[in-house]
């Protein structure tokens, strides 16, 4: 969400509840690895654009990726944390936004996503940095998320904050 156009939105309470806790859990599995050197960041992958974000207050996925590849990454590993299921328009709309100026993309390619039961995942090289899309939950794993949903919306609404 453009989080300054619209300071009303719960999210904006509630998510460092939910994604703080999340961002400290990945680096501190990461320290597990012994790889040179990690680094954990928060973007945005839709609103962080000369739209919605004019001052540039927000990391893009974009910006992102091309940070570390920059910087001389091997890998980035993009968790999108804010979606419970795919949904094709976010999926299909995430290439282009993300990977409009990578070598190897081809913004005319079909996506090849035959089994919505499964994440989806994607994978491209840009220079000698391979970035990774790591899928959200579907198929079945979708009921967890679910439940895991359905207990938080229940808990805040027994406490009177809902």
């Amino acid at each position: 969400m453009p989080w300054d156009r619209f300071p009303w939105e719960a999210w904006l309470e509630f998510a460092p509840r939910y994604r703080d806790p999340l961002v400290k859990e990945i680096e501190d599995l990461l320290q597990t690895y012994p790889f040179g050197r990690t680094k954990v960041v928060l973007c945005q992958e839709e609103f962080a654009c000369e739209v919605w974000d004019p001052k540039n207050n927000y990391l893009s996925s974009h910006e992102a990726y091309w940070d570390a590849i920059n910087d001389g990454y091997d890998y980035v590993i993009s968790l999108p944390i804010e979606f419970f299921v795919e949904n094709s328009d976010s999926l299909f709309y995430f290439f282009l936004k993300n990977y409009y100026d990578f070598d190897e993309y081809d913004r005319y390619a079909t996506v090849d996503y035959p089994d919505w039961s499964v994440p989806f995942t994607s994978q491209i090289t840009q220079g000698k940095t391979t970035v990774i899309y790591n899928g959200v939950p579907v198929g079945k794993y979708q009921s967890h998320v679910i439940e895991a949903f359905y207990q938080a919306l229940d808990s805040i609404l027994k406490q009177g904050k809902g």
